[in-house]
């Protein structure tokens, strides 16, 4: 089952449950866990095909010029199960090609010279058609994200390849890792939960791991309002507890040898000159977030646990501000 399908409590899930962050209430909470909300933006999908360019390779690949449509999906795909060690689409005799739009029944109404055309423009598809989730990246964002890939590269080797650059030490480093668990709550009920960790390194000699999450932005300078808008100190919280359990979960009782030494965020710049820079979080932020965690998690699982809804009736009152403007208490 996918990941996303999954109906467990994630660190984006936890918005939807904030009264401070989207109005969160319990039927929102269980209305995004069951699909019926979703979030998507054009610099959400930006970020996705960016981390999967570094970190999912196998998975990525560039549109062509023109659009990719399901039925030149299926071409490509009958093409590759007909010829499994083709390095190109070219090598396959043009005759072939129009052959197999006839096969799977694309391309009815283009000459056949049109149906070679279309089809061999797309042969990054055609080397990658047997991976049946691959991540297809718009050819007009094709410049943006090599921008940022070789940006991200130059400066943090670590993202792509599995060694310490500081040390030279070789590390053992998994992407993109789902991890699930459950937190226990007193009275016997169990909250479901998940996290999918961008990297994560591991030194088996030291004993010691740390996650490094890839993010694309519009603004370094501004980082800092995201990390508060959208909860990143929570997240952080949230991707160390994640991998406290998965470190049990693999190493069983040994785990306790290993220890965790940070998580940070390494940042892209989504436009020229696509800088990158290396973002750690203040103690105090880790402390915001546990807190957050701590009020919560209990309202979670009230709602998925024990269907708790949004009140009936609330009562406000008025702040301290509005009492001093109007008198009613002293205004010291």
């Amino acid at each position: 089952m996918d990941y996303y399908d999954v109906r467990a409590v994630s660190n984006t899930s936890l918005n939807y449950i904030d009264p401070a962050s989207r109005d969160g209430t319990p039927e929102q909470f269980r209305a995004f866990l069951e699909g019926r909300i979703s979030f998507s933006t054009s610099s959400t999908d930006l970020g996705g095909w960016f981390h999967a360019k570094v970190l999912e390779p196998e998975r990525f690949i560039y549109a062509g010029e023109r659009s990719l449509t399901s039925g030149m999906k299926k071409v490509l795909q009958f093409l590759r199960a007909a010829y499994p060690i083709a390095m190109d689409i070219n090598e396959i005799e043009p005759e072939e090609i129009v052959q197999a739009c006839v096969e799977v029944g694309w391309g009815k109404s283009y000459s056949k010279n049109d149906r070679i055309q279309k089809i061999t423009e797309h042969n990054d598809f055609f080397l990658m058609a047997e991976v049946q989730d691959a991540i297809i990246c718009p050819h007009d964002k094709r410049n943006i994200i090599e921008g940022m890939y070789d940006s991200v590269v130059s400066r943090f080797p670590e993202m792509v390849y599995d060694v310490d650059p500081a040390t030279g030490e070789e590390l053992e480093c998994i992407n993109e890792q789902e991890i699930f668990w459950k937190e226990r709550f007193s009275g016997g009920s169990e909250l479901p939960c998940k996290a999918k960790l961008d990297r994560i390194f591991l030194n088996h000699a030291t004993k010691t791991a740390w996650i490094k999450d890839l993010k694309s932005t519009s603004s370094i300078a501004e980082f800092n309002r995201s990390v508060e808008k959208y909860h990143y100190y929570r997240q952080k919280v949230w991707y160390l507890r994640a991998l406290r359990k998965w470190l049990f979960q693999r190493f069983g009782e040994a785990a306790k040898q290993w220890r965790i030494k940070d998580m940070s965020f390494v940042l892209t710049l989504s436009s020229y000159p696509y800088v990158s820079q290396e973002v750690r979080l203040s103690p105090m932020y880790d402390r915001l977030g546990k807190q957050e965690l701590r009020t919560l998690l209990p309202l979670a699982n009230a709602a998925l646990n024990h269907n708790a809804t949004t009140p009936k009736t609330v009562i406000y009152e008025p702040s301290t501000w509005a009492l001093k403007a109007q008198g009613v208490i002293p205004n010291e």
